[in-house]
């Protein structure tokens, strides 16, 4: 039983979290204030200089391909054929 619940749903469950977090974060919340939040907490003009150019990669990460690839990620086992998997019988010897 342990086998089972371990092979089908560690994963999916992790992956439906992260993109619940994405839409979250990029939609609910708002990319530009989460941006701003960052900005706050790090100070970019003394800490890290490059910030500027870099958080117009993490707003495409946040909004586009983090959840494209999560939504890929958790379609393609029902897209593909699923070997479904067996269990072989308790022997006591």
């Amino acid at each position: 039983m342990l086998d089972v619940l371990d092979t089908y749903s560690g994963g999916w469950n992790v992956l439906l979290l992260a993109l619940l977090e994405c839409i979250a974060i990029a939609y609910t919340y708002g990319v530009c204030r989460f941006i701003k939040d960052i900005e706050v907490m790090i100070r970019p003009t003394s800490c890290f200089p490059a910030w500027y150019c870099y958080k117009y990669w993490w707003i495409l990460c946040w909004c586009f391909f983090t959840p494209l690839a999560v939504t890929v990620s958790l379609r393609l086992p029902h897209a593909l054929s699923y070997i479904l998997m067996t269990l072989a019988p308790v022997s006591y010897s």
